[in-house]
């Protein structure tokens, strides 16, 4: 397949396809920024909510990069290693559990553990887990309908879960359900959790391989973008988390575009059978600086004129921070848009070195900042950090690849 077909074949079912995946998170994302945390906001006030953003932020953390890592694995491995559910069912259960175990630590160091919270928890980190992995069938059969359909039914179920929370005061129920409905989805409209759902090939250490690297990148990425709330709620306070999330609210919805734009992507470079050209990777990268810099003049125009209507008591507080807070998250996407282009051509080893570079530099000049300057500090830090991430990002996609040696052919196994 030629590069240029990319764009020239079937294109309106690209767009399309592009759109059905943003217009998915876009839903979510509506539901969740704008009717379940503002609610949250309103019932516990701004210190427990910054706790509760906190304990949402290790999910995240935690949690996420397990399904996604199985997710990009399956996407990137499909016809070479051509693994059973099995491999991928396996290594989720273990991880939830392993993540669950995280989870309820951190609610004892927080000291806001109960048996009914830890319990409650516990399954939420399960359930987020296989969750991030179960829209992955739809990415492979480029079913973005049925990819629609999946966020659409998370987006229903977290609007039964704040029902359910207004009878039972416990929030963690509000998520559980949505991820719970995801999951049914998935069950009912893929193959990934039927037989075999546990038994795995006989290249699951190489399926485990590919997994395990891009865990450990999924893990330095998710944590450096979910840090302000950990490392802001650990230095600052609650306050502080609330007063930066409000700030960043809208970059933070672009920079989650990353994962809808990515699955179009990789969808349809997992057919591309060449190597990375300089043309291509200019197009990516000028097309992504651009459409940075429109989301970022929306982020600003939209931020002024709806956060003080859903976040009236933090507005004011925010507005200092508006500007270096979004930029930051834009800068956030626009790099993690172009890293899933050279994850499909550089693979998954030098992305996590990457990564682990960037979790590094982040975490050096926020923890410094923060301690010196407080709120102001982290921001302006973060900021830096994702430029700098940016900056090493855009020409290494220009350095030509290392010449290697051809694997040797996997085992053949049945497919799942």
């Amino acid at each position: 397949m030629k590069f240029t077909s990319l764009f020239e074949k079937e294109s309106r079912r690209k767009i399309g396809d592009l759109c059905l995946n943003i217009g998915a998170t876009a839903l979510l994302n509506i539901v969740i920024q704008f009717a379940l945390y503002p609610y949250l906001q309103h019932k516990l006030g701004d210190n427990t909510y910054g706790v509760t953003l906190a304990l949402l932020s290790l999910v995240a953390i935690t949690s996420g990069p397990c399904g996604n890592a199985a997710n990009y694995s399956r996407l990137v491995s499909e016809k070479n290693l051509h693994p059973s559910n099995g491999d991928y069912n396996l290594f989720l259960l273990f991880s939830g559990l392993l993540c669950a175990v995280v989870g309820v630590f951190y609610l004892w160091w927080i000291q806001t553990i109960t048996y009914l919270s830890a319990f409650l928890f516990t399954i939420l980190l399960i359930f987020t887990t296989f969750r991030n992995y179960s829209d992955v069938e739809f990415k492979l059969n480029t079913s973005f309908v049925r990819y629609f359909f999946f966020y659409f039914s998370i987006s229903v179920g977290y609007i039964l879960g704040l029902l359910i929370y207004q009878k039972t005061n416990q929030w963690i129920i509000i998520f559980l359900t949505g991820e719970a409905a995801g999951i049914i989805y998935a069950i009912f409209a893929s193959k990934l959790y039927r037989r075999p759902v546990f038994r795995p090939s006989k290249n699951f250490r190489l399926v485990l391989k590919s997994i395990l690297f891009l865990l450990f990148s999924n893990l330095l990425e998710n944590l450096t973008l979910n840090a302000d709330r950990l490392l802001l709620l650990a230095l600052e306070g609650g306050t502080a988390v609330s007063i930066y999330y409000t700030a960043s609210l809208f970059g933070k919805i672009i920079a989650l575009f990353v994962i809808p734009v990515n699955s179009v992507i990789i969808s349809y470079l997992i057919r591309y059978d060449k190597e990375l050209s300089k043309k291509m990777w200019s197009v990516f990268t000028i097309g992504g600086i651009v459409c940075g810099a429109i989301c970022l003049g929306a982020c600003l125009l939209f931020s002024g004129l709806i956060l003080p209507h859903f976040y009236n008591d933090l507005y004011a507080a925010s507005k200092p921070y508006l500007f270096p807070a979004i930029l930051s998250q834009i800068l956030y996407f626009v790099s993690g848009v172009l890293l899933v282009v050279l994850l499909r051509f550089r693979g998954e080893k030098k992305q996590f070195f990457l990564n682990l570079g960037y979790a590094i530099v982040f975490f050096a000049l926020t923890l410094i900042a923060t301690y010196l300057f407080g709120l102001n500090g982290f921001v302006w830090a973060s900021l830096l950090a994702n430029a700098l991430r940016l900056a090493v990002v855009i020409p290494w996609g220009f350095l030509p690849p290392r010449r290697q040696a051809a694997p040797p052919p996997p085992e053949e196994t049945e497919q799942s």
